[in-house]
């Protein structure tokens, strides 16, 4: 809910007709669209402000992505946006470390998987599930899913399309979240440090980047 006097837009990719139809129902007042990966979507409108939270990296093409986002805003609009890069310490769909920087198609991806599986360290299957096809699902997750970038190379295709990109790091730093008293101990720990280059190093290597795009 909000008090802004807006109109809300939104657009994924939706596996499942389910998952759209639940969506819908969840933001009624919200236009929402089922489109195909790298659909350039058009609802007719140009955009103040865009919100893409953990999205970029399922993204391979970025450079599409944000020809596209710069193409539907207006004047002087902005892009609030949080994402995880190559340089992440554990991979958090998975919660496994450094899984994402191997080779998607070598063997050693599969036993990384299988192996931390064995030890329940990361994202296990839950009691019940199959495990063979529990597994199966994070190789192709990782296979066909997610697409990590470096920081350089974001900031490089940003600067390409957009006037300027700042870090909010510090600003998410601050929002402190209930349900998560391990993160948010770590969050307080890195707002001690008094150098910003040294928090932005350890943010991207923890919880990923945060960013102020403007057209």
């Amino acid at each position: 809910k909000s008090d802004i006097n807006c109109t809300l837009y939104g657009v994924d990719i939706f596996s499942k007709q389910s998952t759209f139809e639940t969506a819908r129902k969840m933001v009624p007042r919200a236009k929402i669209k089922k489109i195909k990966p790298y659909e350039c979507f058009d609802f007719g409108e140009k955009f103040d402000i865009i919100l893409a939270n953990q999205v970029f990296e399922h993204i391979e093409k970025l450079d599409n992505i944000y020809h596209h986002l710069q193409e539907i805003m207006r004047p002087n609009g902005i892009i609030f946006c949080g994402f995880p890069t190559k340089e992440i310490i554990i991979e958090p769909h998975l919660k496994i470390p450094l899984i994402h920087r191997l080779n998607k198609e070598s063997k050693t991806l599969e036993f990384f998987i299988k192996f931390f599986s064995f030890l329940k360290i990361g994202q296990i299957y839950k009691k019940g599930f199959n495990k063979k096809k529990y597994i199966e699902k994070r190789i192709n997750l990782c296979k066909k899913d997610v697409f990590y970038h470096s920081y350089d190379d974001h900031l490089k295709l940003l600067g390409r399309y957009f006037s300027t990109v700042n870090e909010i790091n510090d600003l998410w730093l601050n929002h402190i979240r209930k349900d998560r008293s391990y993160s948010n101990k770590i969050k307080y720990l890195i707002r001690l440090i008094p150098h910003k280059t040294l928090r932005s190093f350890l943010m991207r290597r923890i919880f990923g980047m945060y960013l102020l795009v403007t057209k």
